[in-house]
């Protein structure tokens, strides 16, 4: 009997399983065949091999303009000891590079010899798809300017001129104060920024009302919320409330979660030592650029316990060393959130952090694609091993521009760099660094925080009214001048002006910035960054629309960082035109 009834039990249950198993069978392929047609309106995929159309262009540029293959990133390689160029062997691991980037397989990466002990950060990276398609040349970016033009110079000189403001709070820019005393009673930073005048077009930085550039816009960038109150955006000092996971106990079960296990935390910053650079001597850059670190940080330049809110470009610099780059955009969107401002209700919830995180990764894979199959740009810090040879030794094989050997203005910013640097060991010309490492291992355009920063910022933006101001909901606050431990309220400092895009845009820029007073990156490298990063998350945001917003969703409206409303759906991207009534309309880019 037991045994009849354990059969029939077999029987039915066995049944039923199958008849389940054919219907998840038939809702499955359903389904992939609904998601393979989806995805290959959303995603075309092309070869995942196929050079960028700009390769070949950029190849021959740099070929044609510098010897030893001085134009492009080769940190890591072996370099003369003497000229700072690549040794044959270099030379000969370089084209490995070349060879491995135009076919993409790992045994060609894993061919290249290393000098030192660093190897390239993520050259596979860029072949990985980018969002959901291999097709890499919808997303492109002007060519970084040859090495031998005034461009290029103006790129450079811009980053001397910053290494020599590094320890100079930013509200005593122009001032003539303590840091920025040039010793001849004027200021630092009023030199530099009329030496940058100077440069006349090729500076490309901003200029105040009267067109000129001063203390009050040096540093600056090109979007315009980077121009609005302070130098420091309202997201790198307000507190954040932030999970106390302490308070947590270790058997968790939701009837014992605590109360409120949410914090009020500051943002200040541990300090770096003040004029305490790295890679100022010859045989330090050499061992750079041989991927070695020849001098790391020691207890006295980096102190942990002793914090302070971000009041210099070396703060900034510090902040963006340790970082994780999608953090302070996290937190930002969560500021925002607690605070109460103005959100766009539709799926805010389940889309706003996770479309943040998700779209870093894809900024993240898009720089990698420009750096490494595209510009090849060298970093800062061998530029300027090209201009220090060239001072030295009286040789100049890559016909460096003659503006960096003349004074502007009346201001000679290579003898400056070289009496700043005999004050760290080494009467240089060297463009002095902030990190022990100096630069990444991995070329120099685009910037990969400022991409991260470009696409954070632009999906964070659709989420929330762009135009509420920052005041309406929070006192835009300062760090005190007279201690940087504390905030103060801002009082006529254009606080009336700071809105959300624009404090966001600064945020961006900040972030960026950070990367240009280490001695790392250049201005082209955070403006190009930026708006790549922002060209990656429209797409993204399009796609998102897509597949996760119901049909009665209109689209998001944002501003991006020339300041143009537009309204982001499935289909378009178009500029906003609002009528007498206020109500936004859209329209096409023709």
């Amino acid at each position: 009997m037991i045994q009849r009834f354990f059969l029939m039990f077999l029987i039915v249950v066995g049944t039923q399983l199958l008849v389940h198993i054919g219907f998840f069978k038939q809702a499955s392929a359903q389904f992939k065949r609904y998601t393979s047609v989806r995805r290959s309106e959303l995603f075309p995929k092309k070869s995942a091999t196929k050079p960028h159309p700009d390769r070949a262009l950029d190849t021959i540029h740099y070929k044609k303009s510098s010897p030893f293959f001085a134009a492009h990133f080769t940190k890591g390689l072996e370099h003369d000891p003497i000229t700072g160029l690549l040794t044959l062997n270099g030379q000969k691991n370089y084209k490995s590079l070349l060879k491995a980037l135009s076919t993409g397989k790992r045994a060609d990466f894993s061919a290249i010899t290393y000098k030192g002990s660093q190897t390239f950060i993520n050259p596979q990276g860029a072949f990985l798809p980018l969002l959901g398609s291999t097709d890499i040349s919808a997303f492109k970016i002007p060519s970084f300017p040859q090495l031998s033009t005034p461009e290029a110079a103006a790129l450079l000189l811009e980053l001397y001129a910053m290494a020599l403001c590094r320890d100079i709070s930013f509200h005593e820019y122009g001032s003539g104060k303590g840091p920025d005393a040039n010793g001849k009673g004027g200021s630092v930073t009023t030199d530099v920024a009329t030496y940058l005048q100077a440069l006349g077009e090729l500076y490309t930085g901003p200029r105040n009302d009267q067109g000129v550039v001063d203390a009050s816009v040096l540093f600056k960038w090109v979007p315009s919320g980077s121009l609005k109150g302070p130098y420091i955006s309202q997201f790198l000092l307000l507190p954040l409330n932030t999970i106390l996971y302490s308070t947590f106990p270790s058997g968790l079960h939701l009837s014992s979660l605590p109360k409120d296990p949410f914090i009020m935390q500051d943002q200040k910053r541990p300090i770096m030592c003040p004029y305490r650079d790295f890679a100022v001597s010859f045989e330090d850059f050499i061992a750079l650029q041989n991927g070695e670190i020849p001098v790391p940080y020691s207890r006295l330049d980096y102190d942990p316990t002793a914090k302070r809110y971000i009041s210099t470009g070396r703060d900034l610099a510090s902040c963006v060393h340790f970082d994780h780059p999608y953090e302070p955009f996290y937190n930002a969107l969560t500021i925002l959130a607690e605070l109460g401002f103005p959100s766009k209700k539709e799926n805010f919830y389940s889309l706003s952090w996770a479309l943040v995180a998700g779209v870093s990764v894809e900024a993240l894979k898009a720089s990698w694609v420009q750096k490494w199959r595209v510009s090849q740009v060298l970093r800062p810090e061998a530029f300027a091993g090209l201009v220090h040879i060239a001072v030295t030794q009286g040789v100049n094989p890559c016909n460096l521009h003659s503006s960096f050997f003349v004074p502007h203005a009346g201001i000679d910013l290579l003898d400056l760099t070289k009496h700043y640097n005999r004050r760290q060991g080494a009467a240089t010309y060297l463009l002095s660094q902030t990190y022990p490492e100096g630069s990444s291992l991995h070329p120099s355009y685009p910037q990969a925080h400022a991409t991260i920063a470009g696409a954070c910022i632009t999906v964070i933006k659709a989420f929330f009214d762009n135009e509420v101001k920052i005041a309406a909901h929070v006192v835009p606050v300062k760090p005190d001048p007279c201690d940087a431990t504390k905030l103060i309220s801002l009082k006529n400092e254009g606080e009336k002006d700071m809105t959300v895009a624009s404090e966001l845009d600064k945020l961006a820029c900040n972030i960026g910035a950070g990367r240009n007073f280490a001695g790392i990156h250049y201005r082209a490298d955070l403006e190009q960054g930026l708006r790549l990063g922002e060209k990656v998350a429209l797409t993204y945001l399009q796609q998102q629309i897509a597949l996760q917003c119901g049909p009665d969703f209109k689209g998001f409206i944002l501003t991006t960082f020339d300041g143009v409303k537009v309204c982001v759906t499935s289909d378009t991207v178009k500029p906003v035109i609002r009528t007498h009534t206020d109500t936004p309309k859209t329209k096409s880019n023709s």
